[in-house]
This record gives C-alpha cells, structure tokens and sequence, in this order.
C-alpha cells in the first residue's frame, strides 16, 4: 500500500521489481493506474523500480524525514505557477521546476542500489544534500 506524499491518496499497488518495502520509507516511482480496472483486481502497478530515498546522517543513510520533504514541497509547488496546490504538487512532480529536474534530481541523488530497489539521498533543492552534486563536485567532496 503506498500513499501519496502530499494528497494522501492511497494506492495498493505491485512492484514488479519485487521490492516490498518497510513502513516509513519514501519512495519516487511512476504509479499506473489499474491495468484491468473492469477486471476487479484492486490495483495499480508501480512501473519503475522503486527510488527509495534516505539522508546522510554520520556517515550512513536512514530513511528521509518526513517533515523534510513536506518542507521541500512548501518551498517548491509555489513555483511552478499552478495557484491549486494539488495541481501544483501534480504539475511538479511530472513535470518539475525544469526539463532535467527529475532527471538531474536522480542523477545527483544515487547512493546505491540492490536488484529490486535503488536508494537516493538528498533534497532535489538541496544541492548539499545529494552525494553526486555538482555543489559537492566543486567542494572536492
């Protein structure tokens, strides 16, 4: 069962990846629809392998805060111009502030992954946050 961050839809979704989870995990993936909704299975399909995102905290990583990512989407929706904020948080996240945002988020983000999952760290508008950022590369981290 995976909820949605802001809106707090909730959706019972496979993962083909096979990735099952632990409660309090966040994750960025593309959620399909039902893919035989007229069949009655109950169930959308998690279609990329799923981005579980963690912080740097000592040298390790643990699950994101919450109230991070809350924050982030604060700072963030207001700036794509949508005035509904779940239209905002919609647009942002397909869409997101640039045409690489995602992309780059991801890109900057990877700290490691396992066959079924890949693990991110950091704040898209954090730059400090991500491992691979160009902020940290300009550091000599």
């Amino acid at each position: 069962m995976l909820r949605e961050f802001v809106t707090g839809a909730r959706h019972r979704c496979a993962v083909p990846a096979g990735y099952r989870g632990r409660p309090g995990e966040i994750w960025y993936v593309r959620v399909l629809p039902e893919p035989l909704e007229s069949m009655g299975f109950g169930y959308s399909l998690v279609f990329t392998t799923p981005y579980v995102i963690s912080r740097q905290e000592a040298g390790r990583f643990v699950f994101a805060d919450p109230q991070d990512w809350v924050a982030f989407f604060e700072r963030t929706t207001p700036k794509t111009g949508v005035a509904d904020a779940d239209q905002a948080y919609a647009h942002l996240m397909k869409y997101g502030l640039s045409p690489h945002y995602w992309n780059d988020y991801v890109f900057e983000a990877y700290a490691n992954h396992q066959p079924d999952m890949i693990l991110l760290a950091g704040l898209p508008d954090v730059p400090s946050s991500r491992p691979h950022s160009r902020v940290n590369a300009d550091k000599g981290a």
